[in-house]
């Protein structure tokens, strides 16, 4: 159960929220569009956020998710930041096609490894990679993601290595369900957002000759089994029984959460997940179903 005073307008939160959705629109459209206008704002940001000493953030969440009278931060404020992907593909997209100042791309490239720096020594990082549910996995999509972006592939190869046992064989059980995630008060919406994040480091991982999706412990521990727990629940075969407190309940989830994974990751690995898929392109964003489209269409896209 949230605060609603951490989600007002003039929280970190919410701040970082914008950044994120604003540097998505814009660099696609950059992306799609070939016009500078809009890398030029991006790049505005990426300057604003992380490169001028007045005004960039601090490379650290030492004050993630405090909570007054508590504790100043805590380790799970660390998932906050699992969109900084935005800000790589941002940079990634606006170097490939020459529109990232050297100074800029310098700059963000200091502020990345003094962050990843912080994410591995730091007590609320070592805290955070020691969490048994979702903030762990959130936790090695940063790490991953930003030590294949420092150009840090062996390292990166190694943790995507360990996640076979300490996130999948710890995480998930023989059936395929994620009890970290369906024993709390928004179950679905967690044993979604956790297996987006375990197929996200898969992706990530076949670049690295690591391959999660192959994995399977003797008793039938897998990202295959998880897929195929939830699977039931998106077609609407089985009924949602463990607890989601949200708006429009489960089935909400279903449509908003549940239906877009099936549709993304098998867009992401190129593969049908289960036996029988679920179709949840319908359900997509229009930006990612930009990002994302259906797996039958990925031989004729064309960007």
């Amino acid at each position: 159960m949230i605060n609603p005073v951490s989600r007002g307008r003039d929280t970190d939160y919410t701040r970082l929220s914008e950044l994120a959705e604003t540097l998505d629109v814009l660099t696609f459209a950059y992306y799609y569009s070939g016009n500078t206008r809009y890398s030029d704002k991006g790049l505005e940001h990426l300057r604003a956020w992380f490169v001028n000493p007045e005004t960039r953030v601090n490379p650290n969440i030492n004050y993630g998710q405090g909570a007054p009278g508590l504790t100043d931060g805590r380790p799970a404020g660390i998932i906050e930041w699992k969109r900084i992907s935005s800000v790589v593909t941002a940079l990634q997209i606006f170097d490939k096609g020459g529109a990232l100042p050297v100074e800029i791309k310098a700059g963000t490239r200091a502020w990345m490894e003094r962050y990843l720096d912080w994410l591995t020594t730091s007590p609320l990082g070592k805290e955070a990679d020691a969490l048994p549910q979702n903030h762990s996995s959130w936790y090695d999509y940063q790490v991953v993601g930003l030590m294949i972006h420092l150009g840090r592939l062996d390292e990166a190869k190694v943790r995507v290595e360990k996640a076979k046992t300490s996130r999948i064989a710890a995480q998930i059980t023989p059936d395929g369900r994620q009890p970290r995630e369906t024993g709390r008060t928004k179950s679905l919406h967690y044993s979604t957002m956790n297996l987006w994040a375990l197929t996200n480091l898969t992706f990530m991982g076949r670049r690295l000759g690591a391959d999660l999706w192959e994995f399977e412990t003797p008793d039938g521990r897998s990202l295959r089994q998880a897929y195929q727990f939830l699977a039931p629940y998106a077609s609407g075969e089985r009924e949602w029984t463990y607890q989601q407190i949200t708006p429009g309940g489960a089935q909400a989830v279903i449509e908003s959460d549940l239906k877009p994974l099936f549709s993304k990751a098998s867009t992401l690995l190129k593969r049908d997940l289960v036996e029988v898929p679920v179709d949840g392109s319908l359900q997509l964003s229009p930006l990612d179903a930009l990002k994302y489209p259906p797996l039958e269409r990925l031989t004729t896209f064309k960007p």
